[in-house]
């Protein structure tokens, strides 16, 4: 849910832009993340070395958003889902 508040002030306006950032930088890992997990999907049940790559790729992604705090463990979880 998006709230839309009138921003006034240099320093108000510098925390609306440092929020956006934030928020772009979240959903392109976001994305990022879904993108990966799709492409491992399509390996199915077979198990490639290209696959386990992935996966290292993906557990690496994983750990990196939560050290940085960049995603919250419920969005993971439901790109997981997904």
């Amino acid at each position: 849910r998006l709230l839309i508040l009138p921003v006034t002030g240099r320093l108000a306006r510098l925390r609306l832009c440092l929020i956006l950032a934030r928020v772009s930088h979240e959903l392109r890992y976001l994305e990022a993340v879904r993108h990966k997990m799709v492409k491992l999907s399509a390996f199915g049940e077979a198990k490639p070395p290209a696959r386990q790559q992935l996966w290292q790729e993906i557990t690496g992604f994983f750990v990196a958003g939560k050290l940085l705090s960049n995603v919250t463990s419920e969005a993971l979880q439901a790109i997981i889902d997904d």
